[in-house]
């Protein structure tokens, strides 16, 4: 009996040791993401982010893998199986189960960074979006209010005299006014 306990402690040890080992590798992959996308090193972001969430799926399945583990290394702490009831056992099964559930919160504390990394880059991706869409809205609205005004003198009325040169230029310098304050009005405001 003694010789089995120590068999099976001795295989749980190993083997709950080795998820270290792997949870570790996690760790580096989500922090090499984490610098890919944060530092911009890539032109093609999508990479990273596939990336991320193969690696939150990966430890998803590595989760559902071990969790039961700590289901039965509960059993053998409590000493429930009257074959590995010996005295003094019982605490190498409480270091294996301390280990798993180290490697168990290692697992979710990953899960959460790559969760978190993925929520940063949706944010800064959108605060880009918002920078261009502000762009693109101020330019907009300079060719709007020039399209009205151009529209305006573009009318076949009889009592303005379209082949006259001063009103030409007068257009003209009320086009170039009204765009010049425009784009200083939305300079000022940083949307230009």
């Amino acid at each position: 009996m003694q010789t089995t306990g120590l068999l099976l402690h001795a295989l749980l040890d190993t083997m709950v040791d080795r998820y270290f080992e792997v949870v570790d590798q996690f760790g580096e992959r989500i922090e090499l993401l984490e610098g890919f996308i944060e530092h911009g090193n890539t032109r093609d972001t999508r990479m990273p982010m596939r990336e991320l969430f193969l690696v939150k799926h990966d430890l998803l399945h590595l989760r559902k893998t071990i969790a039961p583990e700590r289901d039965v290394l509960q059993v053998l702490v409590r000493g429930d199986l009257r074959e590995l009831r010996e005295t003094g056992r019982r605490e190498y099964f409480q270091d294996v189960y301390d280990h798993i559930i180290r490697v168990t919160d290692e697992i979710d504390t990953f899960r959460e960074l790559a969760s978190n990394v993925i929520d940063a880059y949706l944010a800064a991706a959108s605060n880009r979006l918002n920078e261009v869409m502000k762009v693109l809205t101020s330019i907009a609205t300079v060719l709007l209010v020039l399209t009205v005004v151009t529209g305006f003198f573009g009318q076949n009325w009889a009592f303005i005299p379209y082949g006259s040169a001063s009103l030409f230029w007068a257009s003209m310098a009320i086009t170039a006014g009204i765009a010049v304050g425009l784009v200083m009005y939305f300079r000022r405001r940083g949307w230009l």
